[in-house]
């Protein structure tokens, strides 16, 4: 993709308190920060939030005027969901018609799944969006708890992946 951008999105979600963030961070082709963003959110499920972190991602992205997208996220049901264009009539159903409503627009645009330890950044963002106030906060540069995990990433550090046998 010529002038490809990175997106990285997450979700979080409590469970016991019905509440949830998502956040993301957009990248260019080297790596470096363009911007990120967090919201809190009312939800029921981490599903829910995943998708408002991928709704929120693809609208900054848009409203940018960027053309080529890569899209990451630990979420794999998410991205099955898009590869396999399911429909789900419940509380996601919204929300999945405007993602497919921007993923039909004139761009270029991969979705693909990548395990959490790959998403740091994204998810410390979804996290501490559930900390925040209501509605989408946007950084123009790296929140300051966020720097050792971006950094990490720009220098490619690779993080251990725990799998229980």
């Amino acid at each position: 993709m010529e002038r490809c951008f990175k997106l990285n999105v997450d979700g979080a979600f409590k469970h016991d308190e019905n509440l949830g963030g998502c956040g993301g961070i957009l990248r260019d082709s080297q790596g470096r920060w363009i911007v990120g963003f967090s919201k809190k959110l009312r939800c029921k499920s981490a599903f829910v939030a995943e998708l408002w972190g991928l709704l929120e991602g693809l609208s900054i992205a848009k409203n940018m005027g960027i053309q080529g997208l890569y899209i990451s996220s630990d979420s794999e049901a998410m991205v099955k969901t898009f590869a396999k264009d399911t429909r789900i009539e419940d509380e996601s159903s919204q929300l999945l018609i405007r993602i497919h409503k921007l993923l039909k627009q004139d761009w270029v645009i991969s979705l693909k799944h990548d395990y959490r330890e790959t998403n740091q950044c994204a998810d410390w963002l979804a996290n501490d969006s559930i900390s925040k106030d209501w509605g989408t906060i946007t950084y123009e540069q790296p929140p300051a708890g966020i720097m050792s995990l971006f950094f990490a990433d720009l220098m490619r550090v690779h993080f251990t992946r725990n799998v229980h046998v």
